[in-house]
């Protein structure tokens, strides 16, 4: 329906800000989040929108299944990095 299925806004200790259809998220350790999801997409091919605050080079989502997204920030090429992230996920829910 064009609407985001998921959004939320992280602190860099994984606590959740703010968000819509997020169960919790993760800290998998420094500059590793897992955003698990509360109501699971259809599939795991959905599209998903990051970002960052602060001084962070590049972020990387991806999804790992239909109920979870993985972010991984860094302040540099290899150097992973705590930081605030933001998501926003939208295909179809199941």
């Amino acid at each position: 329906s064009g609407v985001a299925a998921d959004w939320d806004s992280v602190n860099g200790d994984a606590t959740v800000a703010d968000s819509f259809n997020v169960a919790s998220v993760t800290d998998d350790g420094t500059g590793e989040y897992r955003h698990n999801l509360t109501s699971a997409m259809s599939n795991a091919d959905y599209s998903i929108g990051a970002s960052c605050v602060g001084f962070i080079r590049h972020i990387i989502a991806a999804s790992t299944n239909a109920s979870v997204v993985d972010v991984d920030t860094f302040s540099n090429v290899d150097v992973r990095q705590d930081a605030e992230n933001r998501i926003q996920v939208f295909g179809d829910l199941a």
